[in-house]
């Protein structure tokens, strides 16, 4: 294969029995080879990384929210928010996406007009209080179940 030698691959195969990353197990290479622990680590994704994924995948969903209210700053730093929404999610995984959504859109509603106690989008996920206590006002919304009504302009129902 490409002209490189069997003598070749048995010497990668050896330096990476040294390294740690696989066992040779017998002399038909590559059939006889182990892999070991260390390798498979490098291929694994922690739960926190797919997380951290699929939030990147609609974090702007949940500024853009914020961002129509043209309150200065609202939208919250955008590293703040996939990373707090991150730990959310993996700390929260009963609730979904869409309930995420809708609980925000709910809270920036009560907020109107005006926006004058709106809480920014990080702060909104979780907010470290100065005695060192943790507040998630998301997480209010989404037990008191309101994430589960779709905020609607209540004058289309007049």
């Amino acid at each position: 294969m490409f002209g490189v030698t069997d003598t070749y691959y048995g010497e990668i195969f050896t330096l990476l029995q040294e390294g740690g990353w696989l066992k040779i197990t017998g002399n038909n290479l590559p059939e006889d080879l182990e892999v070991r622990q260390k390798f498979l680590n490098t291929l694994e994704v922690t739960e926190e990384e797919a997380t951290k994924t699929e939030v990147k995948s609609w974090y702007q969903e949940y500024r853009k929210l914020f961002g129509k209210t043209r309150k200065p700053g609202a939208i919250g730093g955008r590293q703040a928010v996939i990373d707090k929404l991150t730990k959310f999610i993996s700390a929260y995984p009963e609730y979904t996406k869409e309930q995420i959504l809708n609980a925000t859109e709910l809270y920036i509603r009560t907020c109107a007009p005006g926006y004058k106690y709106l809480m920014q989008a990080d702060y909104f996920i979780n907010k470290l209080d100065p005695d060192g206590t943790s507040r998630s006002k998301l997480l209010t919304f989404l037990e008191e179940d309101l994430g589960a009504i779709r905020p609607t302009d209540f004058t289309i129902q007049i």
